[in-house]
């Protein structure tokens, strides 16, 4: 998998897929 394969691309790409979950609800909120 990714993960196993590119672990720290994956988390550089799930923490910006976080940011931008996260970050709309921050504002509005």
């Amino acid at each position: 998998t990714l993960m196993e394969d590119e672990p720290e691309k994956y988390q550089s790409q799930f923490n910006e897929y976080v940011k931008r979950e996260i970050e709309p609800d921050a504002i509005e909120g």
